[in-house]
């Protein structure tokens, strides 16, 4: 899928929480989860029909409603970049249902994972999930609001940079396109710093479900910026491809 469909796709996605009682097309997602697991060593499983993860009221607090298809994401607990690489790719998977016009929503906590029918090998684990399917078409009260307060939350350019010089046009770009990616509690924690005619990725540390939002929006700046890739882990430089 090109860059320009998933520029489209950020711009598009925004979580969605209620869904219609259909089958999706799965052909797309198995072969770039296929792809995925390949290249980056997880075991990432699309699972249909596991409506089974969200039925608790206790788990989902009632917020979500129709979940049947889900993307598990599984990888080996041994990797220590594991909670990033899950939400790089995670948010990668997102923005190709996304241009594919598929809802989704990521999901840390609010599910039942004993529900959840993914398969775990020896020492790995199911950090998240996420919810995908057809959006119900009219949008509900609940999911209105849940948005509304999103929105209220979002940090500025200002607030998720330092910087120290004037870093060129792309960074702006990549940090304009990390600013639209979902984060856990809509924290955003992640900080784009520009030093030493480096950019670099960072987050304070606190929890460790915020490492999968640093690998979302690491995604999101490298498709903004259009001209290079992050290194894995924590205040990891960006390197710039050769041609620019």
């Amino acid at each position: 899928m090109e860059n320009k469909q998933l520029l489209r796709a950020i711009k598009m996605r925004h979580s969605r929480r209620s869904f219609q009682d259909k089958m999706i097309p799965a052909d797309m997602l198995v072969r770039a989860i296929d792809q995925i697991n390949e290249t980056a060593g997880l075991h990432i499983q699309l699972l249909l029909n596991n409506p089974e993860a969200f039925d608790s009221l206790k788990k989902s607090y009632g917020m979500f409603r129709g979940v049947r298809h889900l993307i598990a994401l599984v990888g080996s607990s041994d990797d220590p970049y594991l909670y990033e690489k899950l939400g790089y790719y995670g948010e990668m998977l997102v923005l190709r249902a996304t241009a594919s016009d598929l809802a989704t929503c990521w999901v840390g906590g609010t599910y039942s994972k004993n529900d959840c029918r993914c398969q775990l090998l020896p020492h790995e684990e199911l950090v998240a999930v996420i919810a995908v399917g057809y959006g119900e078409e009219t949008i509900s009260m609940k999911e209105k609001v849940i948005t509304s307060v999103i929105h209220r939350r979002h940090k500025t350019y200002a607030q998720c940079t330092k910087l120290e010089g004037t870093p060129p046009e792309w960074f702006k770009y990549g940090v304009e396109a990390a600013l639209l990616a979902p984060s856990a509690l809509n924290a955003q924690p992640v900080i784009f710093t520009w030093k030493a005619s480096t950019a670099y990725a960072s987050i304070p540390e606190k929890r460790k479900i915020e490492q999968v939002d640093l690998g979302i929006a690491k995604y999101h700046f490298e498709l903004g910026a259009g001209c290079g890739e992050f290194g894995w882990g924590n205040h990891a430089g960006f390197t710039v491809n050769d041609n620019v």
